[in-house]
């Protein structure tokens, strides 16, 4: 279905001056997908035109668009190079959201801005589909990192729970008790703990977690096992994100550094409703929630464990172990 678009009043120049706060809180960039689509388009029209092109010619006499990009983005981005969003979406999105909740802030405001660019770059086209790569196609590896390494992370979390608060010196429990199905608990390891040192290679090999830190780290980011709300990528953005802007806006601001405020929680659950972010069933239980409890207990783990977006996108991000050199099989 062809979509209707509204060019917006932002440039090229535009987005750079809003850069470093989009990088800061969205971990977005000169190097998100819409923008090097969008600008590496233009500049190879700029090349094409360009009077000392042969500067730009590599070794196999192709023309090196990128190169010229990257050393012509300043001066090319302050002509005039419009940005385009969805008009059924985020302009109206945005207004209803801040006059709902009472933010102090215009399209004048940099904070408005920044969460306009937002919406437009990390839901720009988010109803396609995108091919399948291998790993997606690969049936063991999907079983790895969803049903079978959340199963080793907590497995290793218990098995190292006593070890020393460096996590350098382990510490086996004195025995062990394994349950199948409904039989009585079987005890072993009274007398030597060869079923935990067992264990430990086996994780060592296919889990390849250094601490219990780590693994508690992995398991909440990406697995959402312990507190909190399960969200993909663009939710912990927008929730991260409009966190830091609610900073800057003074009747939202939580008066602590760190701490989110049952305001902030409800006022970036509206906006993840609001950009269809939450699941339906997860939207449902929001009800059970108020204040946007969940999103707040969420987002005060993630500024306790993390200093920034970009380490929490590449703690989202799935593992596999860094000591497997078999190809062929995960664990």
């Amino acid at each position: 279905m062809e979509r209707d678009y509204l060019r917006l009043l932002f440039t090229m120049e535009e987005f750079i001056r809003l850069e470093p706060r989009l990088k800061k809180w969205f971990g977005i960039d000169r190097n998100n997908p819409y923008i090097q689509e969008l600008f590496g388009n233009y500049a190879s029209i700029k090349l094409d035109e360009s009077s000392n092109k042969e500067r730009y010619m590599n070794e196999k006499g192709h023309y090196d668009v990128n190169a010229y990009a990257e050393a012509h983005f300043e001066a090319l981005a302050k002509e005039e190079l419009p940005m385009r969003i969805s008009t059924d979406t985020y302009l109206l999105t945005i207004e209803d959201f801040c006059e709902k909740n009472q933010l102090e802030i215009t399209e004048k405001d940099e904070v408005y801005q920044v969460l306009l660019y937002a919406c437009a770059l990390l839901m720009r086209n988010k109803l396609e589909t995108t091919e399948s790569t291998q790993e997606d196609m690969n049936y063991e590896y999907q079983e790895y990192i969803h049903a079978i390494r959340p199963d080793m992370l907590k497995l290793y979390i218990g098995l190292h729970h006593n070890d020393s608060l460096n996590d350098k010196v382990k510490k086996y429990h004195k025995q062990c008790r394994i349950s199948f199905g409904d039989l009585s608990p079987i005890k072993i390891d009274e007398q030597t703990p060869w079923f935990q040192e067992a264990l430990d290679r086996y994780l060592e090999k296919y889990l390849g977690v250094k601490s219990v830190k780590e693994a508690e780290q992995e398991l909440y980011a990406i697995y959402g096992k312990t507190v909190g709300a399960k969200m993909n990528v663009n939710a912990i953005r927008f929730m991260w994100g409009t966190y830091h802007l609610l900073q800057d806006i003074p009747n939202c601001k939580s008066k602590t550094e760190k701490s989110v405020t049952k305001k902030q929680g409800r006022i970036i659950a509206d906006l993840l409703n609001r950009l269809n972010l939450i699941e339906y069933k997860e939207k449902e239980s929001f009800l059970d929630y108020m204040d946007g409890e969940r999103i707040r207990v969420s987002l005060k783990n993630y500024l306790m464990q993390y200093d920034s977006i970009d380490d929490i996108i590449k703690a989202k991000q799935y593992k596999t172990s860094p000591n497997n050199t078999d190809s062929s099989r995960y664990y």
